[in-house]
């Protein structure tokens, strides 16, 4: 049975994910995404979710229909590279279309 694709990042999903720097490329990576709030589910008011420790939390900004795309810091004005890869639970795929 095959999960992949059921589940979606979209654009405006809240994720926590592990910052590196790739110095080759000379960009800002992120590996171990993973969902705190999808972007349907998050108001005006809402309070950032709880993170695990040694990550930083992000919005999804922008996804290409390749799988990769970049995250917005919520700590920090910075833009992030990601790809599909790099997510902790392999059944998640990307939607580029917003949330």
């Amino acid at each position: 049975n095959n999960e992949r694709g059921r589940n979606r990042f979209r654009v405006g999903d809240r994720v926590s994910f592990e910052l590196g720097f790739d110095k080759r490329r000379f960009v800002s990576l992120a590996s171990s995404l993973k969902l705190l709030r999808k972007a349907s589910e998050i108001t005006s008011n809402d309070k950032v979710p709880s993170r695990r420790p040694g990550t930083v939390t992000g919005v999804i900004a922008c996804i290409q229909e390749k799988g990769f795309g970049f995250l917005q810091c919520v700590e920090q004005d910075e833009r992030v590279f990601f790809h599909l890869d790099q997510t902790e639970d392999p059944s998640f795929t990307t939607d580029p279309a917003p949330g």
